[in-house]
């Protein structure tokens, strides 16, 4: 005999409730499979809400007629540079905006044929419109000069502020 004490081996479970709450230990292939499922659940989340405010074309809003049409009696919600506003235009070139609760006086009329221009606290910023073309009523305005984009969606009952 030796001095080295075998270690007893442990029979396995022979009880129904042993063999019910026995689970089979996890492998490295089980371990992978629920971040995948995770990350595909993410990715398709993620996709819908891309293909929501980017998806489908973009057709681009031109002539002095249809941009007047757009702004006159709207209101506008959107994001830009990572701030909430809200702004309402009359058909007077007249409008209102409200950013962090203040509210701003705003002017606008149409330059060329293809821009609007927006006058608030003494500084003109000009912008381009499209129109997705599976959601008309989201927008997507880019600011001439420095190319911001601005994600819209409009509202055409007349607002309040209008007379």
């Amino acid at each position: 005999m030796s001095d080295d004490p075998k270690p007893e081996t442990e029979q396995p479970a022979t009880s129904a409730y042993a063999r019910v709450r026995h689970r089979p230990k996890r492998t490295t292939k089980t371990k992978r499979r629920l971040p995948v499922k995770r990350l595909l659940v993410v990715l398709v989340v993620a996709g819908g809400a891309a293909l929501y405010f980017y998806g489908g074309s973009w057709v681009d809003i031109s002539g002095a007629a249809a941009l007047r049409a757009l702004y006159s009696d709207t209101t506008f919600e959107g994001r830009t540079e990572g701030t909430d506003w809200t702004a309402s235009y009359c058909a007077d070139g007249t409008g209102m905006g409200k950013v962090g609760g203040a509210e701003i006086a705003r002017r606008w009329w149409v330059k060329g044929e293809d821009q609007v221009c927006v006058e608030s606290k003494g500084k003109v910023d000009c912008w381009r419109f499209a129109v997705n073309s599976l959601w008309g009523s989201r927008l997507r305005a880019i600011r001439e000069g420095d190319g911001t984009v601005a994600m819209l969606s409009v509202d055409k009952s007349k607002p309040k502020i209008c007379k």
